[in-house]
């Protein structure tokens, strides 16, 4: 995309002051970086998303919108969800408590759920674990980073079901998500629209529920999930012109294995509109972690592990560049306080390269420290440089995870 476009970035919509600005010129071009270069040329043009800098505290904040959230947020997914995670609530609900407690002690201020996580008779699981793990933490803990559970976000999707019909369907479903949190007021600080419904069906009613929940302080911010960049920019501009409110986010599939918000234009349109852009699947359901590998057949069970069979082989490149920032990290001591550097947080820090901010799904308290660890430092510009090359190596059409049935143009 022409760099003239991409600074075009001109907007009388209050929304984009939560962005800090003008964006710094974009740095010569180099055609051996590969396609994935256009992303990079917003380096620092996100507050705290800057990959030249190469340390970070989980205390710092960004934008979304009207708050100011954590550079990470954790996905739950999973918490609830039987058929591709294994939830069972006597096996898991412990550590999932123990799970939140750290990364609450670390600073994390929200958490993304929806009102359809969860399997089964479990659906909307996740919702109620959240609301009862913020009830019973401990906030004298961490160091006064979290004070409180009015310090922590909710982020809520609502799915566009057929019967839901109106924009009173999606703020009733909304009560119901605050309802199954619990929290003693509206409970859903981000409401969301967890997909575009097909065909249009009821969307502008979905956006018109949304505008009056910001209106009437029942929510934060308004969010919309799996919007591609015209979708995306109609969204905003109806919100902007039609209601008088903000879009702050757009929460969409974006990893090393997906990486199609940036070859589409999305990170360009979502900046120019001041739209935060949320990536969730960061860790690529865990292919990206390096724990799994073909030649030691060490696969996960169940449906992923077809998924991993066709990712890994073609994943070669990238999985060695990020060995060997891995390597060199750890080597000079230049992870989270002499901490060894690990797959995970390069992933996770590359998400955070593109001005996203990466929602990462933790069952277990290992997995916690280890991401919450990445806030402690940022990519270089140089590391990013190599990680989108070695992206750009794979064959077209090898590499990349099929894009959420539900995305929009």
């Amino acid at each position: 995309m022409r760099a003239q476009a991409v600074l075009a970035l001109a907007c009388s919509c209050s929304c984009t002051r939560a962005f800090v600005g003008p964006p710094p010129p974009p740095p010569p071009f180099d055609s051996s970086v590969g396609p994935l270069y256009g992303g990079r040329i917003f380096d620092g043009f996100f507050n705290g998303a800057s990959s030249t800098a190469t340390s970070g505290s989980s205390s710092g904040r960004v934008q979304l919108g009207d708050l100011k959230v954590s550079p990470m947020g954790v996905g739950t997914w999973a918490w609830g969800n039987q058929f591709l995670w294994g939830y069972s609530p006597q096996k898991s609900d412990a550590a999932l408590q123990e799970t939140f407690d750290h990364v609450l002690n670390a600073g994390i201020n929200w958490f993304d759920s929806a009102d359809s996580y969860g399997t089964g008779r479990l659906e909307g699981r996740s919702e109620v674990l959240l609301g009862q793990f913020l009830k019973e933490h401990d906030y004298k803990r961490g160091g006064g980073k979290i004070r409180s559970s009015d310090d922590v976000y909710v982020a809520t999707k609502i799915a566009p079901y057929p019967f839901r019909l109106g924009k009173e369907s999606i703020k009733n479903a909304m009560k119901e998500s605050s309802r199954r949190l619990d929290r003693g007021r509206a409970g859903v600080d981000i409401g969301q629209l967890h997909w575009a419904p097909p065909f249009g069906w009821q969307e502008k009613a979905y956006w018109a529920g949304l505008a009056e929940m910001k209106k009437e302080g029942s929510i934060k911010a308004i969010g919309l999930s799996n919007y591609g960049p015209k979708k995306l920019r109609q969204a905003a501009e109806t919100f902007r012109k039609e209601h008088g409110v903000c879009l702050a986010s757009n929460q969409v599939q974006f990893s090393l294995v997906s990486t199609l918000p940036v070859q589409s234009g999305l990170v360009e349109i979502a900046a120019s509109e001041g739209v935060r852009l949320i990536a969730y699947s960061p860790l690529g359901l865990g292919v990206l972690t390096g724990r799994y590998s073909m030649e030691k057949q060490r696969l996960p069970e169940g449906p992923r592990r077809i998924l991993f069979k066709e990712l890994l082989p073609a994943l070669a490149p990238v999985l060695a560049t990020m060995d060997e920032i891995a390597s060199e990290r750890t080597r000079k001591n230049q992870g989270a306080r002499g901490q060894r550097v690990t797959h995970s947080q390069i992933a996770l820090n590359w998400c955070r390269s593109k001005g996203a901010v990466p929602i990462v799904g933790l069952k277990k308290l290992d997995q916690a420290k280890e991401a919450t660890a990445a806030l402690e430092w940022k990519l270089t510009s140089a590391e990013t440089a190599a990680l989108d090359a070695a992206v750009a190596s794979m064959p077209r059409g090898t590499g990349q995870t099929v894009q959420n049935i539900f995305q929009t143009d």
